[in-house]
């Protein structure tokens, strides 16, 4: 299980000269920001941490998004139907300031066809994400592709730059996600 604010680090520092024949090292910092209700978008976030955690020079940073006051069951909740259909997102929660960030990761579970209502808070107060990369991943049954696209647009909105965007089924993580994600991380850190 999580705590907010839990680092997972990579340690290693890719190392490669330049065209001048000095040593540079090359590191990237990763921001895997979610919130899960049911638990299934936390385990995602782990799978994800696992995995990018096997390129070198990445440091994965996770934070579980955490309103004060939570849901108590998405569905048939009153606040939570007003919440996900007003597009606003959940007002008490807390952003971060991602500007050391090199690609910020925002996972979120799908409500009534939205992004859960306490990530788009998340993304809403946050600050310092003008210009920065960013990858949106959704989880729900179905995995329509439509629920990654609308947290993509309300990144997008933000003056983020949307590199990736994923719809997937509860917590899987497939092979061929794995090795995209794995792929946009070291492309971005070379570039």
């Amino acid at each position: 299980m999580l705590i907010r604010g839990q680092r997972f680090l990579q340690r290693t520092s890719l190392i490669s000269p330049n065209p001048a024949g000095i040593l540079v090292v090359k590191s990237m910092k990763v921001l895997l920001a979610f919130y899960s209700k049911t638990g299934n978008t936390e385990k995602l976030a782990n799978k994800i941490s696992k995995s990018l955690s096997s390129v070198q020079g990445v440091e994965i940073v996770i934070h579980k998004v955490v309103p004060p006051q939570d849901y108590k069951l998405p569905y048939l909740n009153p606040r939570a139907l007003k919440d996900a259909l007003s597009r606003e997102g959940t007002p008490d929660v807390e952003g971060v300031d991602v500007s050391e960030f090199d690609l910020v990761m925002v996972a979120a579970p799908t409500w009534f066809e939205r992004p859960a209502p306490p990530i788009i808070g998340f993304v809403e107060k946050s600050r310092g994400y003008e210009g920065k990369k960013a990858v949106a991943i959704t989880t729900s049954i179905s995995a329509r592709s439509v629920y990654a696209k609308r947290l993509a647009e309300k990144l997008r909105e933000r003056g983020f730059d949307v590199v990736g965007w994923y719809s997937l089924k509860k917590s899987d993580l497939p092979e061929e996600v794995a090795d995209e994600l794995k792929k946009l991380v070291s492309s971005e850190k070379a570039g």
